[in-house]
């Protein structure tokens, strides 16, 4: 905590010895400058979270295209396990004639 311009630790003892002291005009910055760094600061945040939000949309796409591929080749591989059957459904009758 801080009291009568020290840091006191929970045990109660002053810390002053190992803290340095600021002078209060320099510890406190302008209202112009904190205007300022929060303006650097926003357009700083502002340009990060248009980069994470253009990369985020390039994933998505690349995302959607993969999927896309995906339903693609599952289409595929259900034709070919139903032309599969049919076939084995086709021998089965030729067999089944054959034995007659």
């Amino acid at each position: 905590t801080f009291k009568n311009g020290q840091w006191v630790a929970k045990d109660g003892k002053s810390r002053a010895a190992t803290t340095a002291v600021v002078p209060a005009a320099a510890a406190a910055p302008t209202p112009a400058a904190v205007s300022a760094s929060k303006g650097r600061t926003a357009a700083a945040t502002a340009a990060a979270e248009s980069a994470e939000l253009k990369r985020l949309r390039q994933e998505n796409g690349a995302l959607k295209g993969e999927v896309n591929m995906l339903k693609f080749k599952v289409e595929l591989l259900l034709d070919m396990v139903t032309l599969a059957n049919l076939d084995c459904d086709k021998l089965e009758d030729e067999l089944d004639n054959v034995k007659q």
